[in-house]
């Protein structure tokens, strides 16, 4: 009886080691498919910035043949890589483009304002066949499935470095409650009123007036004035409201100094209240790219004229991380999980 008993268990414990190897070589498997996600996530990622770094009005849009080109990177890097022996493959359906709220973490699959590469790469009966056990068989266990998933994202600028935003002028967040980067619709300052969605401001300096900005915007123009590091979330500015129409020489003098092509582009912040005449301290939420169209001053006719465009930057400009998409992004590329 004893020795049938012994029998018994060391029959057990034969099978619980090699379930245990098995095991073991199955994890090793699941680290090195977690590279191969982790490679063509990432990859598909850095061929999305590329493509909104070429084309920037895409950053907005709906894409089609492009994500092709997104999905070939991807896919590329992954064959490259060997997980259990074998070289990975990525079928399509193992591959999600999306939306990716910073603020919540939450991912929508969408073709539309792509922002996310999700890969997962795997060794099951799906892709890549199962693992094959060598010693877990006396247990009847004769394939393992494994299986990894990564996701990497282009973020909203979070903080847009010191020397940046050569331009005193703010969007209101509520703007983009009916459009979006890359609109037609052009905004008007000069003059201001209660219905503009856009204001001025003196970074932080303080207080802020008219007469404050007409030596921040000389500032500016002549190198005087270095502008803050500017965190979103964080850092407040100084915003004046009412009419500074006796500072449109001064603006016109910085933005003829700064114009290229007679257009000036400069990253500017999105702020924390409604349209309105927004006059006070204001927290600064997110970033995006403004293009300066023109300055005119006169007693009859002083406007100054600003549209919104979509942009990505590399980490000289800012880095990324903001919890608001303005569709200003950072082109390095954020690990998501």
């Amino acid at each position: 009886m004893v020795v049938i008993l012994m029998a018994i268990a060391i029959v057990a414990l034969i099978g619980a080691g090699s379930l245990a190897v098995d095991i073991g070589s199955a994890l090793v498997t699941k680290s090195e498919l977690q590279n191969v996600s982790d490679a063509a996530a990432l990859s598909g990622t850095y061929q999305l910035a590329a493509l909104y770094k070429q084309s920037a009005q895409k950053i907005s849009a709906t894409l089609t043949s492009d994500l092709d080109t997104v999905r070939t990177s991807a896919q590329t890097y992954a064959a490259l890589n060997k997980a259990g022996g074998n070289f990975i493959s990525v079928p399509d359906g193992d591959l999600l483009f999306g939306k990716y709220n910073p603020a919540t973490g939450a991912i929508t699959e969408t073709s539309t304002a792509v922002r996310l590469v999700r890969v997962t790469s795997r060794r099951d009966g799906a892709a890549n066949g199962t693992l094959p056990t060598k010693l877990a068989r006396v247990l009847g266990i004769n394939t393992i499935s494994a299986r990894a998933t990564t996701a990497a994202a282009l973020t909203p600028i979070g903080k847009l470095k010191g020397g940046q935003g050569d331009f005193p002028i703010g969007i209101s967040k509520q703007w983009f409650d009916t459009h979006a980067c890359g609109s037609d619709e052009t905004i008007v300052l000069f003059p201001t009123s209660t219905t503009s969605c856009a204001g001025w401001h003196t970074f932080t300096q303080s207080p802020a007036s008219a007469n404050k900005l007409g030596t921040v915007v000389d500032g500016l123009r002549t190198g005087a004035f270095q502008t803050p590091e500017t965190i979103a979330g964080e850092t407040y500015y100084n915003f004046t409201g009412g009419t500074v129409e006796s500072k449109c020489s001064n603006l016109k003098d910085l933005f003829d100094a700064k114009k290229q092509n007679g257009k000036m582009l400069a990253e500017i912040p999105v702020y924390d209240f409604d349209c309105g005449n927004v006059n006070q301290s204001r927290l600064i939420i997110g970033f995006v790219r403004a293009e300066i169209q023109q300055v005119v001053c006169g007693s009859s006719n002083r406007r100054l004229e600003v549209k919104v465009k979509c942009g990505i930057v590399g980490e000289d400009v800012g880095t990324g991380g903001g919890a608001n998409d303005y569709g200003f992004l950072a082109e390095s590329p954020k690990m998501i999980y």
